[in-house]
């Protein structure tokens, strides 16, 4: 993926967003994903190993800097 401040990335994280049907949502996901190498202008991370970890739908992809300050969300959908 590519990003500018690359180099600044402490994490990347996919989140699951909530489904509202009860008081809680079984179905929230937070899985933070393996950064495999990294250059100045991008990352590549691994994705989850299966269905278990991070079961198929939409996701908010974050990139989480070194302070802690997420990314503007872009959603992504693992089939």
């Amino acid at each position: 993926m590519d990003s500018p401040d690359a180099d600044d990335v402490d994490a990347v994280v996919f989140l699951r967003p909530r489904s509202v049907t009860h008081h809680t949502d079984a179905g929230q996901r937070y899985v933070k994903l393996e950064i495999r190498s990294r250059d100045p202008a991008s990352l590549t991370v691994r994705a989850p190993a299966n269905g278990n970890v991070a079961p198929p739908g939409y996701y908010m992809l974050f990139l989480v800097s070194a302070t802690g300050v997420p990314s503007v969300a872009r959603f992504v959908r693992i089939a």
